[in-house]
């Protein structure tokens, strides 16, 4: 994310998503060394540009997610979405 006035800003391009996916998977491997997570029960959520983001990762690798929640965000301008 890139910090605004307001808060934070998501803008995904292809190269970001993927560094995005990965950065979530080492964090997701981490965790469960600490705590009792799922690796199937994952879910996505984010607000604003957030919430485009968090659709766009899901909708480029939905085998990694269990589901998404895309709270007052734009859908994603992508040419291939699945």
């Amino acid at each position: 994310p890139r910090a605004s006035g307001t808060g934070y800003d998501w803008n995904l391009n292809d190269d970001d998503t993927n560094a995005v996916v990965e950065d979530i998977q080492a964090l997701v491997a981490r965790l469960r060394g600490e705590y009792n997570v799922h690796p199937e029960r994952l879910y996505l959520v984010g607000q604003g540009t957030g919430g485009t983001a968090a659709m766009r990762l899901f909708l480029r690798r939905p085998d990694l997610f269990a589901g998404v929640a895309n709270l007052d965000g734009e859908a994603p301008d992508m040419a291939h979405p699945l």
